[in-house]
């Protein structure tokens, strides 16, 4: 008796890793040939992709000192109530060109509002998402 084979159609909701949202999310079907998914359209930022198999996601582990770690846009969606509830919206800094925010988890800008900070991508630039945007700025200007 031949095994049965597994029939993959087109708009058909599957789980699969997408590379824009950095998370698994449920995604259709766009493409597939051969019983196999070849493109598939994230739902949550309906974004195209090849299709890739869900991943195993990390969740950060607390620090040797009981702190939280550092966000890594790597590990975590770029979802702003996610982001937004790991960090301690009181004690964030006004942000400034000048001020050094290596080691700080969120700021306040004056015109973009609260930012949690997900990457120091140098010694003077930060990877900031705001609630309506992500944006690289710029720190340890003299």
């Amino acid at each position: 008796m031949a095994a049965k084979e597994k029939t993959i159609k087109v708009g058909k909701t599957v789980e699969a890793f997408c590379p824009i949202c950095k998370a698994n999310t449920t995604h259709k079907v766009t493409a597939a040939q051969g019983g196999k998914i070849k493109k598939v359209k994230c739902i949550k930022c309906a974004s195209t992709t090849a299709f890739r198999a869900p991943k195993k996601m990390k969740t950060p582990a607390l620090g040797t000192n009981g702190a939280k770690p550092r966000l890594s846009t790597r590990r975590l969606p770029k979802d702003w109530a996610t982001l937004v509830a790991a960090v301690d919206q009181k004690t964030a800094p006004i942000y400034k060109l000048s001020g050094d925010y290596s080691n700080v988890t969120a700021l306040s800008h004056k015109i973009f509002g609260l930012g949690v900070i997900t990457r120091v991508l140098s010694p003077d630039k930060i990877e900031v998402v705001f609630k309506k945007k992500t944006a690289i700025l710029a720190q340890n200007l003299k």
